[in-house]
């Protein structure tokens, strides 16, 4: 016991062996007093089809080896929580983005600060990604972050992963706010995500790998901590201290290599970037769940499918909207709703620009490039933190960019400045060769490269009025 049925039984042997499984949850459930279960029973009542679910009850299940009475404590606890993080109006309604979440998406686009990375270590577990010192203190609202907590458990327990081979955790403690309010929060994230993994969720934690502490943390607090957190503790917890180049080799060890890893650890995943893309594919997922599971309530009338497949589009549409919000990596951008518009990018340009890189360079400016090329929308400053530069404090409006300094003493003018001459230099040899080729004038054109200060290509007129320029 502890495996996965499916790993145990096949066929008709493995079905029934599951059915007595969750007859003996069932059993367990019922037997709850009243009292202590005031919340699943409301959830027996207003969501049934959540409550009864089979493949979520046998997770909860195979999380605590199929002992049945404590699954059905879990589930218990599960709900209790579940009605305190979301309250009585949401707490029913199905956990997704335009369900429980729905006024949640915005909020989680501007505050990524922890996310599951695009791969899975080589033992084939999920990789949570945490960087607290990405909170911003003034943004932040303690409950907004645990139901964006919650979502993000909810959405690990899809893949039995979660379950079998636990999930790892990779925490980026550098930078962390000494403020007493992102102190305070941090403290109710941490017991949250604690509680959570313990005794709500049915998932398991393999391994919490704690990157960059300072020299007091790693030779004072994290002994101390594997002092007394036992010898299974001791196991899951491993900290990560050096340099950059250091700290790479020391979470490959555990599986944990470069190529999965964000920008912001040295790593080659752009993580604000993945976040859009992870928040877009959950979106996409859900809104086809939803329009098939009403398709299919339909009970074959055309029409009524037609209708909930037009309201899903358009619910869709409204979401896509809401993802196009501003919002960076660590500060919020500063373009307004009505003017942020994603730009074509141009895949020529892409590929000719990454091919003539200067990779003896800083290779945090290589990459603000490529984020400026891949999303002419970005700011230069934006471009500039996904390159991976850290500023100690979020500049505020109005401050001028010569008086922001980064960790090297470098300031924010200075970067801008030699970002826009790189991508200047870029462009240029771009449209020379575009020209050695006799590349269309308007083929160019439409490629989005101007000339003016960076470059001016006169566009053709349109119903004779002249397209508007664009900076890029």
């Amino acid at each position: 016991v502890g495996v996965g049925v499916g790993e145990m039984y096949t066929g008709d042997q493995q079905l029934r062996r599951e059915n007595e499984y969750l007859r003996q949850l069932e059993a367990e459930l019922d037997a709850v007093p009243e009292a202590d279960n005031y919340a699943y029973l409301r959830a027996v009542a207003q969501c049934p089809d959540q409550v009864a679910d089979r493949t979520r009850r046998l997770a909860f299940l195979e999380r605590d080896a199929f002992d049945a009475k404590s699954a059905a404590r879990r589930m218990i606890r599960y709900w209790k929580e579940r009605l305190r993080v979301f309250g009585q109006d949401r707490a029913y309604l199905p956990m997704t983005l335009h369900g429980a979440m729905k006024d949640e998406v915005t909020y989680l686009l501007a505050n990524p600060h922890s996310r599951p990375l695009r791969d899975r270590d080589d033992a084939g577990r999920l990789v949570i990604y945490s960087d607290p010192g990405a909170m911003n203190g003034a943004a932040l609202v303690e409950a907004r972050e645990l139901r964006v907590l919650w979502y993000l458990f909810e959405t690990l327990c899809e893949d039995p992963a979660s379950f079998r081979k636990g999930v790892v955790f990779v925490v980026d403690v550098r930078n962390i706010s000494r403020g007493p309010r992102v102190k305070s929060i941090n403290k109710s994230l941490t017991e949250a995500r604690h509680s959570f993994i313990n005794d709500v969720f049915p998932i398991k934690s393999a391994t919490r790998h704690f990157c960059h502490p300072s020299a007091f943390a790693y030779y004072v607090v994290f002994p101390f901590i594997k002092f007394t957190a036992g010898r299974s503790g001791r196991q899951r917890l491993k900290e990560h201290y050096g340099t950059e180049e250091e700290v790479l080799k020391s979470l490959a060890q555990y599986g944990l290599p470069r190529r999965i890893l964000p920008t912001q650890l040295g790593g080659e995943v752009e993580f604000d970037l993945d976040c859009k893309a992870w928040v877009h594919e959950r979106l996409a997922q859900e809104y086809a769940a939803s329009s098939t599971s009403s398709i299919n309530a339909s009970s074959g009338d055309d029409r009524s499918a037609s209708k909930v497949s037009q309201s899903s589009i358009s619910e869709a549409a409204s979401a896509e909207h809401a993802l196009r919000l501003p919002g960076s990596y660590q500060f919020p951008r500063q373009e307004s709703q009505e003017t942020f518009q994603p730009d074509v990018v141009n895949s020529r340009l892409v590929t000719f620009i990454e091919e003539r890189l200067d990779h003896r360079s800083d290779q945090r400016m290589n990459r603000a490039i490529m984020a400026k090329v891949r999303d002419p929308s970005v700011s230069n400053f934006e471009a500039i933190i996904r390159g991976g530069f850290k500023y100690p404090d979020p500049p505020e409006r109005g401050v001028p960019s010569q008086d922001v300094y980064d960790e090297e003493d470098i300031s924010l003018h200075q970067r801008k400045n030699q970002l826009s001459r790189r991508l200047r230099q870029l462009k240029s040899k771009y449209v020379e060769e575009c020209k050695r080729n006799d590349t269309d004038a308007g083929a160019i054109a439409e490629m989005g490269i101007e000339q003016s200060r960076v470059l001016i290509m006169e566009q053709p007129t349109i119903g004779g009025k002249a397209p508007k320029r664009q900076k890029i």
